[in-house]
């Protein structure tokens, strides 16, 4: 019989481990395991995790270990795994009830896909769940590996694959420089020698805290932006051939990360460090037209203009999201 293993690092998790853990045990379909691998936490993670693996000790496990970072601790719980299909979902977030038992059987009726992802909620820090993430992106099924290039589609909290992809890639990478951006790294391996396919439902809740990368200003996300970098970079070396065949990828994701990380400096009013990132953006791909416009802008408008233009996009944006909780 089919059995699912749940891969969950956790560190000082503390406020969030209880919820990851109820959503893993209102799981529709229950021949599963959860291995909870607690990163060298600090807090009392590991007595909130115990009373679980008292209660259920056929369901959930507890390891740990000295703080390594997520990558390794997410090794932890695999090389331990007893479950064909390995689950990741981290100490934050949560899953609703169907996921496994949809995801399972999405991949039973498309056997040529090894792993499967899907939709999620945007979940603030108190559990209140916003829009879906999925509309800002792009996700396909099939061959990913040069869309997932150009965007990280796979919401950490959603793919379910196959234990052997796993095996094959060598799991995630421990590298400390890929703290930020492991996720990414390891779904473009698997996506190297394997399928996968899009399950377009909502079946996760991705918290966004304002103290992580998923959250805060524009430090976090230019730190996140340069974690993409080195990303795209380690994939190049390791996998030369796709790396050469699919350069107009690579060089297109890499325009389109300076610009990302131009733009949040733009917004913060740091000309100096937009106009970098505008630059390299052009460097990469000559052709990214969004960078040639915005650096026209940086370079051209008075600084109350750019100011306002700010003001006025932040004010649209308020409204446009007032609108969408109001037509809900």
């Amino acid at each position: 019989m089919t059995m699912v293993t749940v891969v969950t690092p956790a560190f000082n998790s503390a406020a969030y481990i209880s919820a990851a853990i109820e959503s893993v045990l209102k799981q529709t379909f229950q021949d599963l395991e959860m291995i909870v691998v607690d990163d060298g936490s600090t807090d009392n993670t590991k007595e909130i995790v115990s009373k679980y693996v008292q209660k259920y000790p056929e369901k959930i496990r507890y390891l740990f270990q000295e703080n390594r970072g997520p990558g390794a601790a997410r090794n932890t719980a695999i090389r331990n795994a007893c479950g064909d299909y390995l689950a990741l979902l981290d100490a934050d977030d949560i899953w609703l009830p169907e996921k496994l038992a949809l995801q399972l059987q999405f991949l039973k009726e498309n056997p040529a896909y090894s792993f499967v992802f899907t939709d999620a909620f945007a979940m603030d820090e108190t559990g209140k769940k916003g829009e879906t993430m999925m509309q800002l992106k792009n996700p396909v099924s099939g061959r990913v590996f040069f869309d997932l290039i150009k965007q990280n589609f796979i919401l950490s909290p959603t793919p379910l694959a196959k234990k052997e992809s796993f095996e094959k890639v060598g799991y995630f990478s421990e590298n400390r420089l890929f703290r930020v951006g492991e996720d990414h790294h390891f779904w473009l391996k698997v996506a190297h020698f394997y399928q996968g396919g899009y399950l377009d439902k909502p079946l996760a809740c991705y918290r966004m805290r304002q103290e992580g990368l998923s959250g805060g200003g524009v430090v976090s996300r230019c730190k996140g932006i340069d974690g993409q970098l080195l990303v795209l970079d380690a994939i190049s070396q390791e996998f030369p051939v796709a790396s050469k065949k699919g350069k107009p990828h690579f060089r297109r994701a890499r325009a389109i990360l300076h610009f990302e990380m131009g733009y949040a400096y733009y917004r913060e009013n740091n000309f100096t460090q937009a106009r970098r990132e505008f630059l390299l953006s052009i460097k990469e791909d000559w052709l990214f037209g969004k960078a040639y416009h915005t650096l026209f802008l940086v370079i051209f408008f008075p600084r109350n203009i750019l100011i306002k233009r700010n003001e006025k996009k932040e004010v649209d944006e308020a409204q446009w999201f007032g609108n969408k909780r109001r037509e809900k």
